[in-house]
């Protein structure tokens, strides 16, 4: 919901690479069928966000915890770059929770939560 609130067709979003299955399928198949074109970087090296910048870039996305490799995501490096170009930052939390981690002091602009996961835990939660 948040990235097609900020994205219509011929939209650029830059994301980690190291994604939960679920988000990785929209990026790869379900966005560019919308017309919304996503390039995946490794965030090891912060720089490949900047690298991957375009003039049409709505925003970066990343998550707290990588999945599946529980990577943490750069925030405050790439938080900057987002800054410098003015694009906002969107971390899915979901992995590390609100109660372990809390993005926006990190530079996030947007956190986002599947409240079915850690919050819920067996799908009986609904968040909006």
């Amino acid at each position: 919901m948040t990235v097609l609130a900020l994205c219509g067709e011929g939209d650029y979003i830059v994301s980690a690479n190291t994604l939960y299955g679920g988000t990785y399928n929209q990026f790869n198949y379900t966005f560019p069928r919308l017309g919304i074109e996503v390039s995946l970087v490794d965030p090891s090296d912060p720089e490949n966000f900047q690298g991957a910048i375009r003039s049409n870039t709505k925003l970066i996305w990343g998550e707290t915890l990588g999945n599946p490799g529980i990577n943490v995501f750069p925030f405050k490096e790439v938080a900057a770059i987002c800054q410098k170009n003015h694009i906002p930052l969107v971390i899915d939390n979901t992995f590390a929770t609100p109660y372990l981690c809390k993005p926006f002091e990190w530079g996030a602009n947007i956190v986002v939560h599947s409240t079915t996961k850690f919050i819920g835990g067996h799908g009986t939660t609904i968040g909006g």
